[in-house]
């Protein structure tokens, strides 16, 4: 049975759908279940439809919350939140984690939209908040905003892959990402 609040949230999703739609963007619009037990928007949000998909999910913290904590989803700038997450392939093994959160901390600070960060697990992925007043948001707005994301995954994806594979120490990652961008980090222990 679906929850009575999904009810709006699918009519904005659905909504969100029509702009991803609009331009090309493969979507899908996952009703509530017993694996995802809120409503979900995924988008591919890659530049290059032949290449390999780059799945960003889309759902409001509050509907979230609704599931797993339900006494913090009544928190207004909480219920509020469109969640962005795009989930990257990477599990990174412990032995490439102290590396790879040491680059993560120089990156986030460079992103104008988002930040990576890597669960206990050591799963990776690309994270935003869009912040709204009663979840009214111009579709445009998420769809840029998606776009953003993909857009700064797919530079920083072969940075972060070299990383995760041990085919780079930080040292040697940083190095080549200054040769493409200007300097951004002090040597690793200053």
């Amino acid at each position: 049975m679906i929850n009575t609040s999904f009810t709006e949230t699918l009519e904005t999703l659905e909504l969100f759908k029509r702009g991803f739609d609009f331009l090309g963007f493969p979507t899908s619009l996952i009703q509530p279940s017993s694996a995802t037990p809120f409503p979900l928007l995924v988008a591919d949000v890659r530049s290059d439809f032949d290449g390999p998909g780059i799945l960003l999910n889309m759902a409001f913290t509050g509907d979230i919350l609704n599931v797993t904590h339900p006494g913090l989803a009544m928190i207004p700038a909480l219920a509020n939140e469109l969640k962005f997450t795009l989930h990257t392939s990477y599990a990174v093994p412990a032995e490439r984690q102290a590396d790879l959160c040491q680059f993560l901390m120089v990156l986030n600070p460079l992103l104008p939209v988002g930040a990576y960060r890597m669960d206990a697990e050591g799963e990776l992925s690309l994270n935003y908040g869009l912040q709204s007043e009663k979840r009214k948001i111009a579709p445009m707005v998420v769809v840029r905003v998606a776009r953003l994301l993909g857009f700064f995954y797919e530079i920083n994806q072969p940075y972060l892959t070299q990383l995760v594979l041990g085919e780079s120490d930080y040292n040697e990652t940083v190095a080549r990402f200054e040769q493409e961008f200007g300097k951004v980090a002090p040597p690793r222990g200053v």
